[in-house]
Parts: structure tokens; sequence; C-alpha cells
């Protein structure tokens, strides 16, 4: 049977956890949100530190086979790229455009006839044809 207005009893019963949450739960939900804002904002400069080294690559100690201890530079390229993307300020860019834009009505009842008659379609299809060719030649001349 589909859904219709006023049907209470729709598939699944009562839904667990659901409705107003209580004062006391509310409550809760503030508090933790504190502390955890305290603990973060207590931890972040430790934090941050440890993943710019890690961005910018720290000495490791590694072994040889024979057990021999050496030091090797290691840098973790995805930890660099997010440094880069997220933590870095975006250069501000602006971009001008000039020219003229056109834009050209399309008569989309107008297409959706001809994409029916199997000439055109034919005609279209050579027609793209030609323009990707056309379009390998100006590529491969540059």
């Amino acid at each position: 049977m589909p859904f219709q207005k006023g049907n209470k009893h729709g598939k699944g019963g009562k839904r667990r956890h659901a409705g107003r949450p209580s004062k006391e739960k509310r409550y809760v939900r503030k508090l933790a949100a504190v502390l955890a804002a305290e603990f973060i904002e207590k931890h972040t400069k430790s934090v941050l530190e440890t993943y710019l080294d890690n961005a910018k690559g720290h000495f490791e100690n590694r072994y040889t086979e024979d057990g021999k201890k050496y030091k090797e530079w290691v840098v973790d390229p995805a930890s660099t790229r997010h440094w880069i993307d997220k933590v870095t300020p975006s250069p501000k860019q602006r971009v001008e455009v000039t020219g003229k834009i056109e834009t050209s009505e399309v008569n989309r009842d107008r297409l959706r006839e001809l994409s029916k008659i199997p000439e055109a379609v034919e005609l279209t299809r050579k027609l793209t044809q030609l323009l990707v060719q056309k379009a390998k030649h100006a590529t491969s001349d540059s």
C-alpha cells in the first residue's frame, strides 16, 4: 500500500532514539563540546608542530640487514600536499575575461524532432567526425 497522508502505520515501527533530546542529554552534549574544544585548544600546537615536521621531512633511524644503524631523510608526500593545500593560505588570483560571449537559443522541441529522423542523425554523426578530425589536425600543426 503506498504512503497516504495521515498513514500512521508506515513500515518500521517506532524509531529508537528519535524525538527531541531531554534537557539532561542536551546539557551533557554541550558540556562534551566544551571539554572537546578545550582539549583541542590545549593540544593543537603540539599536533601542528608534529604535522609540520612530518610534512617537511625528518631523519629516521634505520638499520641495515647487518644491524648497522644509519639515518635516512623521510618525507611524507601526502602530508606535504595536505599542508600546502589546507594550512598555507592560497594566493588570490584574478582572472580577466575579454571578448564577447555569444549565446544561441536552442529550440529543444526542434532538436527532438530532428533526432527522430535517421538522415539527420547520420549527418550529425558525420559532421561531428569532421570537426574532430579538424581539431586533431589543428593540434598536430601547432
